[in-house]
């Protein structure tokens, strides 16, 4: 059953603060901090992606085309607050990649839990 949330950010505090918040509520989260080691931890069991879009070894709208090709039922959830480049860009990005939905950091804590609850199959 793919209910399991893969949240992948290279921010350790937010990381950590997303991962205690879907805790919470209820979600079973598996954690990464970059694309390579997301695309390691991604089996069936996994229901929803949520990636930040600027990170190291591999970035989120790479993860985002690879994630879509081999697993199109995931739901993929976009985050980011920008680095070089302004946040609505990397989310449009995004968006062309593949991703369901996207947030700009800081976002709605609610919001974003209701985006994670659209996942096929997933429920809290």
């Amino acid at each position: 059953m793919n209910n399991k949330v893969l949240l992948v950010d290279d921010d350790l505090f937010l990381r950590d603060a997303l991962h205690e918040f879907l805790l919470n509520e209820g979600v079973e989260v598996v954690c990464a901090e970059d694309g390579e080691e997301a695309i390691g931890l991604i089996d069936e069991t996994i229901g929803c992606l949520v990636t930040d879009m600027a990170m190291p070894n591999l970035d989120g709208v790479s993860l985002v085309q690879k994630v879509r090709a081999s697993y199109p039922d995931i739901r993929i959830v976009a985050i980011s607050g920008g680095r070089i480049y302004p946040a609505d860009l990397y989310l449009q990005l995004a968006k062309k990649a593949g991703a369901d939905e996207v947030f700009t950091k800081p976002f709605d804590l609610e919001d974003f839990l209701k985006s994670i609850v659209k996942a096929q199959n997933f429920s809290v």
